[in-house]
């Protein structure tokens, strides 16, 4: 199971994902491959001795945009050596901010 820090941010700020696993196979290892729900992916840093991971992505704009605020589906795929998998998933809401003029 895993938890994302915030459910709601800003635009250009990063949310943080991290979560333990379980496993029968004592010295099975495993990946963790994160979709961050805006088209990029990356893996998470697994501790393979305490099972626990960590992820942190910026989400640089809310998708698509013309619209004040999108919800991004993270799922993260949990990969064993031997082959086994599972995944959950958790909603991050990326709000638009409006821009700043600077009259000079």
């Amino acid at each position: 199971a895993f938890q994302i820090d915030k459910t709601a941010i800003n635009e250009n700020e990063s949310v943080t994902l991290t979560g333990s696993f379980t496993d029968v196979g004592l010295l099975d290892t495993a990946t963790l491959q994160i979709n961050w729900g805006d088209g990029n992916t990356s893996a998470a840093t697994v501790d393979q001795v305490n099972r626990t991971f960590e992820a942190t992505h910026q989400y640089f704009d809310d998708n698509p945009t013309a619209t004040p605020l999108d919800e991004n589906i993270i799922t993260g795929t949990l990969t064993d050596d031997d082959g086994g998998v599972t995944f959950d998933t958790a909603i991050v809401t990326v709000q638009n901010l409006d821009p700043t003029l600077v009259l000079n």
